[in-house]
């Protein structure tokens, strides 16, 4: 979550397997991972897309708030994904 936003190749091997129609996928903080993957297009990857990761609650809840580097789930939805979290904090998302 620290390095991974602005991680060029990162997001060069994101837009190339997503591009090449493979499954991207990312767990927990690792969705930090897409936050400015843009493919050829221009358009961010992870706009129009349902996605979920830690909430700013569970950060909260963990005691983590001030160790994290930003808050995950408002920078998703900033960047127009359609953010899903569980209704009780630390659950899986099945």
């Amino acid at each position: 979550m620290y390095d991974f936003p602005e991680n060029t190749d990162l997001q060069a091997i994101i837009v190339m397997h997503y591009e090449a129609r493979k499954i991207v996928l990312a767990v927990r903080h690792g969705v930090g991972g897409l936050l400015n993957v843009r493919i050829s297009h221009g358009k961010n990857l992870i706009a129009d897309k349902k996605i979920t990761g830690f909430s700013w609650l569970e950060e909260f809840f963990a005691q983590r708030k001030k160790l994290v580097p930003f808050n995950l789930e408002q920078a998703l939805k900033n960047r127009g994904a359609h953010y899903e979290k569980v209704f009780f904090p630390m659950a899986p998302r099945l």
